[in-house]
């Protein structure tokens, strides 16, 4: 067995596969699940009202506060890990 990390449409992977297999198509793929499965809708709504509700609506009121990272984190953590957990349980 070989783990091959690889590319497809930009996106990488990695897949276990025999030694004698050639394509890593042919493998275990594994990667993260498919964002296109979160609610971005709800992650803009969630980071818009992060921003506003801490008063960032310049970008002036972005320099002089350091509080930006945990908004984004929080407008997508609780999905994206959701998402981990669905894909688990689904196998």
């Amino acid at each position: 067995m070989k783990v091959v990390v690889f590319e497809k449409n930009g996106y990488k992977y990695r897949s276990t596969m025999r030694d004698a297999d050639t394509s890593p198509s042919n493998g275990i793929l594994q990667g993260p699940p498919n964002l296109d499965e979160l609610d971005w809708e709800g992650i803009k709504r969630d980071l818009h009202n992060g921003l506003f509700d801490a008063g960032l609506v310049s970008w002036q009121d972005i320099q002089q506060k350091q509080c930006l990272p945990g908004i984004i984190l929080g407008a997508i953590r609780t999905r994206l890990i959701n998402l981990y957990r669905e894909a688990e349980k689904n196998g």
